[in-house]
């Protein structure tokens, strides 16, 4: 389970001022669909694939938009599900659950005013434990990407001297210190976002006018302590709304778009 949840861990991670953008308008439309291929650059080939699907449901006597996910091998057998619920109107994340059908482990998160609460099913076995967090300027790691597309406009306008920071969940790591003796608190981690460059970017499906922003710890002792290919990230986010993501890089895997499916109007 260790080895599992480590994998998490590694796997899970414009010229001018932004448009304003609604917390609807920053969200997907219900019907449309994203694929993603997984390509290791070190050894040139690919190693998987995720395909996103977006519809409304009602969850609470409120209307959601869900993001339901499936990985799979290069083969496109599925190894793992996932699916996060965001308030329609808002955009705010209330739930996220996922489930890897190799390891025989569930995952549920789920998001309050200030705090997470985690249930993990591995097997028989099930633990539960609830985190405080803050409330502003903080994302979850599972849904980072929806953070910073909503967040776009304020890091495209920060400065090198004022920087966006924001703090990170990694909860496959506060599975890890709720284990050992370590204060789960150390699974929040403050990044700091910078962007890149803007302009012109060349994808699989076309080129977009896109933005590309780095992310990496705000902390100069972690950026020492830690490998550069374990905590910084590299994303490619389109510059129109809602900012789907075009490419994301982790260590020696990109991930890059190779289908966008948008909603019937």
């Amino acid at each position: 389970m260790k080895h599992f949840i480590l994998g998490v861990f590694m796997v899970c991670v414009l010229g001018g001022p932004a448009k304003i953008a609604t917390a609807q308008a920053l969200l997907p439309d219900p019907g449309t669909r994203l694929s993603y291929q997984h390509w290791n650059v070190e050894r040139q080939q690919v190693t998987g694939f995720s395909h996103l699907h977006y519809a409304v449901a009602s969850c609470g006597g409120q209307e959601c938009l869900v993001e339901r996910s499936e990985n799979t091998d290069p083969d496109s057998k599925a190894f793992s599900r996932k699916r996060l619920w965001f308030d329609a109107k808002s955009g705010e994340p209330l739930r996220y659950e996922e489930e890897d059908l190799r390891e025989n482990l569930f995952i549920t998160n789920t998001y309050g005013s200030g705090s997470i609460r985690t249930e993990l099913r591995h097997g028989n076995e099930s633990r539960t434990f609830e985190l405080e967090v803050p409330r502003e300027r903080f994302a979850a790691f599972e849904f980072v990407f929806d953070y910073l597309r909503k967040q776009l406009g304020g890091i495209l306008n920060t400065s090198s001297d004022k920087p966006f920071v924001f703090t990170l969940y990694l909860p496959a790591l506060a599975i890890e210190l709720e284990s050992g003796a370590l204060a789960q608190s150390m699974s929040l981690v403050r990044m700091r976002v910078v962007r890149e460059r803007s302009g012109v970017f060349s994808t699989r499906i076309g080129s977009h006018e896109a933005h590309t922003l780095r992310l990496y710890p705000d902390s100069w002792t972690l950026r020492v302590l830690l490998p550069k290919e374990k905590s910084e990230f590299t994303l490619v986010l389109a510059a129109e709304p809602p900012h789907h993501l075009l490419e994301f890089h982790e260590g020696k895997t990109q991930h890059q778009i190779t289908k966008l499916e948008l909603a019937d109007r």
